[in-house]
């Protein structure tokens, strides 16, 4: 039988021992935490014994949109903390989305680190694409061209969407020197915002991952730019490649600081 124990602040009153003694109750417990619980519990403990059935707890946890009181937000807070501990668990396909939720949410955090958990989330991206035989191509001499391939990866693009507003005015300005094209997913992109860019291409429904990456690497970019991250799993998993010579964000990509080594 697992035993399972960490330590909790009950309001003010200082720490306290919590013990669950079988798994059916951890499991009961892992379904009610909350960053709004009355008990402030810390899950380093949780999250060494059992990384993961608790990790994807710690990822929703992190996924909430709205923290409004100084109890989530301590709460959140702590949890941003445990991005060492994060980068040693082994994920599933099931795990990206909430993954890149938390990776978007935390940039929300008061906290001064806040973007160091990123960090811990690039290297979980990076250990799963290794693990599912995506590695870095070998690319070949980069050659100047008179007008450059810029292929943006756009997760939101319609142009009734902040990104499109953001991003499509200055993307307007480079199609004189550049060749734009785009990747995002079909319901990502409209016909008024599709008018910028000479091609488009979709992932297909059920494309993996490294069949994407071919496609890239044979339309050979000069630039990959990526307006913003973490509204999509794709995304965050393509910014951690080194799929061509040069990666870029703008300085206020949407959200903030990737800390992913190949931008």
């Amino acid at each position: 039988m697992a035993t399972y124990k960490s330590d909790f602040s009950p309001g003010q009153s200082g720490q306290n021992k919590i013990k669950i003694s079988s798994e059916a109750n951890f499991l009961k417990f892992l379904l009610f935490v909350s960053l709004e619980s009355k008990y402030e519990v810390d899950l380093t403990p949780f999250l060494k014994k059992n990384p993961k059935l608790v990790l994807p707890v710690i990822l929703a946890l992190l996924s909430e949109e709205v923290v409004m009181s100084d109890t989530a937000s301590r709460m959140r807070d702590r949890l941003l903390t445990l991005g060492p501990l994060v980068e040693k668990v082994d994920i599933s396909d099931e795990v990206l989305l909430r993954l890149s939720n938390a990776w978007m949410y935390c940039s929300y955090s008061t906290s001064n680190s806040k973007h160091d958990f990123k960090k811990s989330l690039n290297v979980l991206l990076q250990n799963f694409t290794n693990k599912h035989g995506i590695r870095n191509p070998d690319l070949p001499p980069f050659r100047k061209k008179k007008k450059p391939i810029l292929l943006v990866v756009s997760e939101q693009f319609r142009s009734n969407h902040a990104m499109y507003r953001s991003y499509g005015p200055m993307l307007k300005q480079l199609t004189d020197k550049f060749s734009l094209i785009l990747y995002s997913g079909k319901g990502n992109i409209d016909d008024k915002s599709a008018e910028l860019f000479e091609d488009i291409i979709y992932p297909g429904s059920n494309e993996t991952l490294k069949k994407v990456v071919g496609k890239i690497v044979k339309l050979k970019p000069d630039i990959i730019y990526y307006p913003s991250l973490g509204m999509s799993a794709y995304g965050l998993q393509m910014a951690n490649l080194q799929i061509w010579h040069a990666h870029v964000r703008y300085k206020k990509v949407h959200p903030s600081l990737p800390r992913a080594r190949h931008l």
